[in-house]
């Protein structure tokens, strides 16, 4: 007989995480908006090796911390090597974001696509891009 309520036990475990999976997995996260459909570009024409300057509007809803990853693109698309990572509080912002241009980056006109990778539970990703406006990278 006691084996039969140690089987329900293990059967009725299985059950609710398998529902926690599935929850976890299906689940509608919003963890940011943007407020701008481009971050607005303050400095138009930067030099290599400086800093590029843009404006981010964005609002935060859960708690979370975001891996960002960035790629400048023009023709071809350069992926800037390494993270960093953002832990902004909840609430909205509009905020200034200082970037530096390698040097390595070819001249010419580019947008800055920056990647936010969100995990909000540990067998999801999510992942929010947004781009900057055009700029120019002169020598």
């Amino acid at each position: 007989m006691k084996i039969y309520y140690f089987a329900y036990l293990v059967l009725t475990m299985a059950f609710v995480f398998m529902i926690i999976i599935i929850y976890w997995l299906v689940a509608p996260y919003k963890i940011i908006t943007f407020n701008t459909k481009e971050h607005k570009i303050i400095t138009p024409i930067v030099k290599r090796g400086e800093n590029l300057a843009y404006i981010t509007n964005r609002c935060k809803l859960l708690p979370l911390i975001a891996k960002v990853s960035r790629v400048f693109l023009n023709d071809l698309e350069f992926p800037v090597p390494g993270f960093t990572y953002s832990k902004v509080d909840i609430g909205c912002l509009v905020e200034p974001i200082y970037y530096t241009v390698p040097k390595e980056l070819p001249l010419g006109s580019y947008q800055l696509k920056t990647i936010y990778h969100y995990f909000p539970n540990p067998i999801r990703n999510i992942d929010y891009i947004m781009y900057t406006e055009r700029f120019e990278v002169i020598e």
